[in-house]
C-alpha cells in the first residue's frame, strides 16, 4: 500500500509548477502537457548526433 501524498508536498510541487511556468511564459497545464509529450523530452531526441 503507498503513502498517501502530504499537503506540503502537493503544494511545494504546485508552487514549482507555476515558477517553471512563469519562467517560460506558460501556464501549469500548458507546463504539464508539454511535459507528458514523449517527443518532446525523449531520450532519443537527447542522443548527440
Amino acid at each position: 500500500m503507498s503513502k498517501p501524498t502530504s499537503i506540503k508536498t502537493s503544494e511545494e510541487v504546485r508552487n514549482r509548477l507555476r515558477i517553471l511556468a512563469d519562467e517560460r511564459g506558460t501556464t501549469i497545464t500548458e507546463l504539464s502537457s508539454a511535459l507528458s509529450t514523449p517527443s518532446r523530452f525523449s531520450r532519443t531526441a537527447r542522443t548527440p548526433g
